[in-house]
């Protein structure tokens, strides 16, 4: 990787995403929410942050900053937490902007895109994830690999499990559990029958590099 795209750059994975490639020499061309905490970037080399409209990103071509980059990091995923991952119109957009995401690669010669996946992917399958659960076929997943396959990119498809550390501030289990702690309060859990690890903050930002 010479220089490298991280769409949704100032969300939580993006924001760390960004840090480590740039501590490796890597030029990062970081595309923000408009309107969004990109200060974190101020201290960093080799990281140009330019706010984006996630919805007109098929529109950004023959942009100079982003010319030359041969690997796109998709971090801009909307209704990730539990507050949203049931609200309907935000997933149908993931399927949209997603397709969007691919055809802006394509044009703009991207040879490799790496997309979040998620453990939710097993969530409709009313299994318990035990290491040997099928997932359930993905809208997104399934059209941007065959728009990948068409269109000559390689597309790498990550799925990451729930993820904790610094920056982190929703209601995942450990969070919750720290915040509830915290108020002097008791925690209330399920009977915590689904096995997966809980990643940490910087063991996946590793994993995605390397990738």
């Amino acid at each position: 990787m010479k220089k490298v795209i991280v769409v949704g750059a100032n969300g939580f994975l993006g924001r760390e995403l960004c840090k480590k490639l740039a501590s490796k020499g890597i030029a990062v061309v970081a595309l923000v929410a408009k309107g969004g905490d990109y200060s974190f970037a101020k201290s960093l080399h080799n990281v140009n942050c330019i706010e984006f409209d996630l919805s007109r990103i098929v529109d950004w071509d023959g942009i100079e900053e982003i010319k030359g980059a041969d690997t796109m990091f998709y971090m801009a995923w909307a209704g990730v937490s539990s507050t949203y991952k049931n609200q309907v119109e935000i997933q149908v957009s993931n399927i949209l902007y997603g397709i969007q995401v691919m055809e802006f690669a394509h044009r703009n010669g991207i040879s490799r895109v790496i997309f979040p996946g998620s453990a939710s992917e097993y969530a409709c399958g009313n299994e318990v994830i035990n290491g040997r659960s099928i997932p359930s076929p993905s809208a997104t997943k399934f059209l941007c690999q065959t728009y990948a396959r068409q269109n000559g990119i390689s597309l790498i498809w990550a799925v990451i499990t729930s993820i904790y550390g610094p920056g982190r501030n929703d209601e995942n289990l450990i969070t919750y559990c720290i915040k509830t702690l915290l108020k002097g309060e008791k925690p209330s859990f399920t009977g915590l029958e689904q096995q997966w690890d809980y990643l940490y903050i910087d063991d996946l930002i590793d994993a995605l590099v390397a990738v």
